[in-house]
């Protein structure tokens, strides 16, 4: 059986990924710029980012297990301490914590958080595949974009009739009402599926709360060929304005706060000027 190639292997080429497009057009585009096109440095990591790279790695273990049949073992939410320790640890970048955030009550956190998660799974799902990463052309023949759409699933599992897609989440509280009816992550990530697989497939958010008592939260959400065609057209634009150096902050954003480019963000109106660069680097 020919080994798939990895999400580290597919990024190494130009590409576009949810994240990517995301932040163009839903929190900054001058973020963007300043980390695709400026390679301006991050002069920190939120804590939040490293939070939950520890939890997805704690369930991708969990998950592994029972794909393979194996019993998850009651200590599987200790891993997430060990995991959130050695990331905090090799973190070339300052850890950046939030105002009242503590090392021990996140640890505490991420542990409850595992643990209501593991715990509330349906007796009657069956995990098919974890960490599948895909590469899809964003668009058909002639037409395609030049750079592909590059991701991962977290996790592929056959409930009943139903196969799905599954993206673990952290949230600090529960997300609005229809708030998975208009993320792009589910029109990225179902796009990419009818491009690779002639299976059915639906996409479900699995949102885990940082709160005292976490919530598990479970979102079922579909997309249609319609907004296959909106996203291709979205990031075809973008790449007009990208070309164009139509970069602009968004001061209003939630994402202002812990934007670990603020100091460059400041001064772009005094030091914008021009740049020359390829635009095929620009991934």
């Amino acid at each position: 059986m020919k080994a798939r190639t990895s999400l580290q292997e597919l990024r190494k080429k130009p590409h576009w990924s949810y994240s990517s497009i995301n932040t163009f057009l839903n929190i900054c585009s001058l973020q963007w710029a300043f980390r695709y096109v400026y390679r301006r440095e991050a002069v920190f990591t939120p804590v939040a980012l490293v939070f939950g790279s520890a939890f997805h790695r704690t369930l991708e273990y969990a998950f592994r297990l029972r794909m393979d049949g194996q019993t998850v073992p009651a200590t599987a939410a200790n891993l997430f301490s060990d995991v959130l320790s050695q990331l905090i640890r090799t973190e070339e970048r300052e850890v950046r914590y939030s105002e009242g955030d503590d090392i021990d009550a996140l640890h505490q956190t991420g542990r409850r958080m595992v643990e209501a998660y593991l715990g509330d799974s349906a007796d009657d799902e069956n995990v098919l595949d974890v960490g599948v990463p895909f590469r899809v052309l964003l668009g058909e023949g002639e037409e395609a974009l030049e750079k592909p759409l590059v991701g991962e699933y977290d996790c592929i599992v056959q409930q009943g009739q139903q196969r799905l897609i599954v993206d673990w989440k952290t949230a600090a509280r529960r997300w609005p009402k229809r708030k998975e009816r208009l993320d792009l992550q589910p029109t990225c990530y179902l796009y990419a599926h009818t491009k690779n697989d002639p299976h059915s497939v639906g996409f479900r958010f699995d949102i885990v709360t940082k709160t005292k008592t976490p919530a598990v939260d479970r979102r079922l959400t579909i997309r249609h060929p319609d907004h296959f065609d909106r996203l291709i057209e979205q990031v075809r634009m973008m790449e007009k304005m990208i070309r164009a150096e139509h970069f602009l902050p968004n001061d209003q954003s939630w994402a202002c706060k812990g934007c670990p480019y603020g100091m460059a963000c400041q001064a772009w109106h005094k030091e914008r000027s021009r740049s020359l660069y390829n635009f095929a680097l620009a991934a």
